[in-house]
């Protein structure tokens, strides 16, 4: 009916006004874009190319990097598995699984379907704290290496303290960093004065 025909028009004439609308405002938005890209370009002297890589770059980045719900469930499970806090009666070879079974797991599981909000982002943020971990270094952020490393420094301190009461000998440890982001803590012992020796230096 030429009612429906002119309600159709109406329709079309008012999404071709929205679509016109929306192409102006993202031609005004690239506008000061390029007005801003461009004077940045000026202000650290680069050039325009140069500041739309770093953009595209960083958006790309992080939109895939971004850590999804669905890996910190694999990850929270794979915890789990690791320390063996699985149901009891759940067979001995689910241990030691791979990536698609432990997958398997939680989409078995139901109290993975009823997780609460608060619940999603403690899991996430567990797993984006494990990533940081990851960057800085495993060794600095690893509690076994870094409890050998006290221990075995408590070992030669006191072989270190037994050997300058039977010989005289003095000695100085030092315990360093192997690594720029290693978390351990350097220390030096010296027995009797001889850390005055490298003071003095």
């Amino acid at each position: 009916s030429n009612a429906q025909k002119a309600s159709h028009k109406i329709k079309r004439d008012q999404k071709t006004e929205a679509a016109r609308l929306l192409h102006d405002t993202i031609t005004i938005h690239l506008d000061d874009q390029k007005i801003k890209i461009d004077s940045l370009s000026h202000a650290h002297n680069v050039t325009p190319k140069y500041i739309n890589n770093m953009i595209n770059s960083h958006t790309k980045y992080h939109t895939m990097c971004k850590v999804q719900l669905t890996n910190t469930l694999i990850h929270a499970k794979a915890k789990e598995v690791n320390a063996g806090k699985l149901n009891p009666l759940t067979p001995h070879h689910l241990k030691n699984l791979h990536c698609n079974q432990i997958n398997l797991l939680v989409t078995n599981d139901p109290q993975m379907k009823k997780l609460t909000k608060d619940k999603k982002a403690a899991y996430i943020a567990a797993l984006t704290e494990h990533h940081e971990q990851k960057v800085t270094h495993v060794q600095g952020n690893n509690l076994a290496t870094a409890r050998d490393v006290l221990l075995m420094a408590e070992r030669v301190v006191k072989e270190l303290n037994d050997l300058c009461v039977r010989t005289g000998t003095y000695t100085t440890l030092f315990v360093i960093c192997g690594h720029v982001n290693d978390m351990i803590q350097s220390t030096m012992h010296g027995t009797n004065n001889s850390e005055d020796f490298w003071e003095d230096i």
